[in-house]
């Protein structure tokens, strides 16, 4: 496992943030995808798995800004800056499929099964940077297959 640097007012450091004082454990994995406005494989730090969460039913974490995937699920949540007022929303996937409008249906959006979180994001939220831990491996089925 080896530790990665995060600018604390990214979803990503907001999520972590969140997630640690209500008690849970967020896994990260720097994980190889597919970039689909370049067509090149790039490497991105997603969150995998929640470890006190039971998630063996799920293939994936979706996260939401404002109701809406960053960038269309196209920009890292490690990467994307988030404002104070900003909704930062949170659920499993079932079967990596995921069809909807967030923003208005929520748990009615095919393909999602458990909302983890919605939060308005607050000042106390934003922080300079973090340090969070990275396995090397992902533990669950991949969203989006390898290209060979």
């Amino acid at each position: 496992m080896k530790t990665m640097k995060i600018k604390g007012n990214t979803v990503m450091a907001v999520i972590d943030g969140i997630l640690k004082r209500k008690g849970l454990e967020p896994i990260y994995v720097l994980e190889e995808f597919l970039n689909t406005d370049t067509n090149e494989l790039e490497k991105g730090l997603i969150l995998n798995d929640i470890k006190e969460v039971d998630s063996s039913n799920f293939s994936g974490i979706l996260v939401f800004v404002n109701g809406e995937e960053p960038g269309e699920g196209a920009v890292a949540i490690d990467q994307m800056e988030i404002k104070v007022g900003d909704e930062v929303s949170m659920a499993f996937v079932k079967q990596g499929v995921y069809k909807g409008d967030f923003k208005h249906t929520k748990e009615k959006a095919i393909g999602l099964d458990v909302v983890l979180l919605d939060y308005e994001v607050k000042e106390e939220n934003l922080k300079e940077e973090i340090i969070v831990e990275v396995l090397e491996e992902s533990t669950k089925k991949t969203l989006c297959p390898k290209k060979d």
